[in-house]
């Protein structure tokens, strides 16, 4: 007679997903490290963004600029597109709304109060393309889907001040989350679906994408130019890029040799990013790129960086401190975070005889290095930046002396005030040490998966619904709940390259008769091709907006850039040297197979006359016009969504 011998609890289902559990947590596991690194370098990025955007405040925000707000509510209806910068026109508020959004990226960066600066800096990132979406790129779009997932994660657990103040429950270095797997899934639908998109004859049968699109002068660099002159490595470097497009990211989620090959597809990725960067002026995107990957550092990475990066220096370091000073015991706990100096140890001077004594015979803390040195004052930080793994290369300028005699005078001042300075406070290693409880409810964390779940399947559905070749498209409610989160996106990089290059001559006509060219500060007009096209640009935000309003899609706000041109000009110059005319000419180069040259047509694009009212436009037609490019506006009663940025 047979028996049962299968007791129930073996049959749970929880036990029979058990290694499917510890599976999804290995492939989806992110360090909590690796995490830091991305904060930190996302917040960067912001900073740079809007350091970038700033130069063109005026005239890409205010409604003095080229895309008033006037302009965005007539042609650029969606009434789930939400911004900020669309409350007042003038560049008072959006220079303030400016400061704002470097205040969080500046809390994001130090990781203070970091859930909150990161939500907040992603309101206020897709407020700031909202705006003028005519200057955007595929970069952009990267940005604001990255940062909607990484603003679940706890990206204040290492290397943060909120590390110091409240230490997480943790104790070890990865973090699992179905908003960790959003961001991999986000991070690998770019490259998936760029490359599914990827299907004109230059990309899967030629091989001549490259070759297109490095001759694309508004784009190229000098390092550009020179692959130019080896057609056999754009070819193959063309079809490399698409196969690894699409079958790179798939090394993320390897069931097998998980660490590995994520670790090769980071590598690749970033090795990518920087051929792209180091060709083209590409923007934002390529750094996007770079720093997103970052994030997917495996834990070995930093396990070996820990175990040969200074680590004798780091872990033979102890700094005694005035343990009756919360500022000092505060100050030492930052050094010891940020500077990354882990394993060394922080000691009351109290709790040491000799520590003690000679901290009242220095007035100082002691610094006691890898060979048993003892630093004090000012010569205690060259030491423990000397430890530092990230900013050892400053301790022998710091040794300098006119920086090591204002060094010690600081440091001196500092002490003698210390008492006066800091707070009583309980000591904060000691707070270190109590793990934050956690009031996450089961329910609550369920609450979070499923809405995790859900903004991953609509990142692939509206990816999915993007595809030349779908058939189903997304419902209503779905498109909308992506453009309220800004998660709408297209991957068209280059799809097809690009085959129409050229360059601007804007004709400003004075009214004293003489022709002058308005993007290039009122020197004579030429027709003749720059030596550097892309330099011809002040900022990467102009090189976008003009190579958008060559398009006939963007034909509609040609004549706010001629009025823009016409008060840039006239509010600096007397009568007789106002321009009273101003023409958008655009001289189109087409690019050749085999390296054959076409010869530049110039099509004039717009004509406006400066005395007249904004709404008065007159294209003027010419015999080398094409319909593209002379559509006429939308009708403001209509109005258009305009169209994804590319890069």
């Amino acid at each position: 007679m047979l028996e049962w011998t299968h007791r129930p609890r073996d049959f749970c289902p929880m036990n029979f997903l058990a290694p499917y559990r510890s599976r999804f947590k290995e492939i989806f596991s992110l360090d909590l490290r690796s995490l830091a690194l991305f904060r930190v370098s996302f917040a960067t990025l912001i900073l740079f963004d809007l350091a970038g955007r700033a130069q063109g405040l005026l005239a890409h925000y205010t409604d003095l600029g080229v895309f008033p707000r006037e302009a965005a509510l007539r042609y650029y209806h969606e009434p789930f597109f939400l911004s900020f910068h669309f409350l007042d026109g003038s560049w008072q508020v959006q220079a303030a709304l400016f400061v704002i959004a470097a205040m969080f990226a500046l809390m994001l960066l130090v990781g203070y109060k970091t859930r909150v600066a990161a939500i907040a800096s992603w309101l206020l990132l897709i407020s700031l393309q909202t705006r003028n979406p005519l200057i955007l790129q595929g970069g952009d779009i990267f940005m604001r889907a990255a940062l909607f997932f990484a603003m679940f994660l706890p990206w204040g657990a290492r290397w943060s001040i909120d590390s110091v103040r409240r230490p997480s429950h943790s104790t070890g270095e990865s973090h699992v989350s179905f908003w960790g797997a959003g961001l991999m899934v986000q991070i690998a639908a770019v490259y998936v679906f760029a490359g599914l998109v990827k299907t004109s004859v230059e990309w899967a049968q030629e091989g001549s994408a490259i070759y297109y699109a490095l001759n694309i002068d508004q784009f190229t660099k000098p390092f550009g130019y020179f692959l130019l002159q080896y057609p056999d490595l754009m070819r193959l470097l063309t079809f490399v890029t698409l196969l690894f497009e699409l079958f790179g990211p798939l090394l993320l989620f390897a069931p097998v040799f998980t660490k590995q090959l994520r670790f090769t597809a980071v590598v690749g990725f970033i090795a990518m990013h920087l051929g792209f960067m180091a060709s083209m002026r590409l923007g934002p995107f390529p750094w996007i790129g770079i720093i997103t990957m970052l994030a997917l550092l495996p834990a070995f990475v930093w396990d070996f960086a820990s175990r040969h990066a200074r680590a004798r220096q780091r872990a033979g370091l102890t700094i005694y401190y005035d343990g009756e000073c919360g500022f000092c015991a505060s100050l030492s706990l930052y050094l010891k975070t940020f500077l990354l100096l882990s394993p060394a140890r922080l000691v009351p001077a109290a709790t040491d005889e000799r520590a003690a004594r000679e901290m009242a015979e220095h007035n100082s803390w002691v610094v006691v290095d890898a060979d048993e040195g003892r630093h004090f004052a000012f010569g205690g930080v060259v030491a423990v930046v000397r430890a530092s793994p990230i900013v050892w290369f400053l301790a022998p300028i710091l040794t300098l002396p006119p920086v090591s005699t204002l060094g010690e005078r600081f440091y001196a001042r500092v002490a003698r005030r210390r008492k006066n300075i800091c707070i009583p406070t309980i000591f904060a290693a000691a707070a270190a040490e109590r793990p934050r409880r956690s009031i996450v409810s089961v329910g609550s964390r369920a609450m979070s998966a499923a809405c995790a779940l859900l903004f991953i399947g609509l990142v692939l559905a509206w990816n999915i619904d993007e595809l030349p070749q779908a058939s189903l498209p997304l419902p209503r409610a779905a498109r909308d709940i992506a453009h309220l989160t800004r998660l709408d996106q297209r991957w068209a990089m280059f799809s097809p390259p690009l085959r129409e290059d050229g360059w601007y001559v804007i004709v400003g006509t004075l009214e004293g008769g003489r022709n002058v060219d308005l993007l290039r500060d009122g020197a004579a007009v030429s027709y003749e091709k720059p030596r550097s096209v892309a330099a011809m640009y002040p900022t990467e935000r102009w090189r976008k907006y003009l190579m958008n309003l060559y398009l006939g899609d963007f034909a509609a706000y040609r004549h706010h850039y001629a009025a823009y041109l016409c008060y840039q000009w006239n509010r600096t110059h007397t009568a007789g040297e106002r321009v009273s005319v101003v023409e958008i000419a655009f001289m189109s180069e087409m690019t050749l197979p085999n390296y054959e040259r076409a010869v530049p047509e110039r099509k004039s694009l717009w004509v406006y006359n400066c005395s007249a009212p904004l709404g008065e436009m007159s294209p003027v037609p010419t015999p080398n016009e094409t319909p593209s490019l002379n559509e006429e506006a939308p009708s403001p009663t209509t109005g258009v969504l305009l169209p994804y940025p590319t890069l």
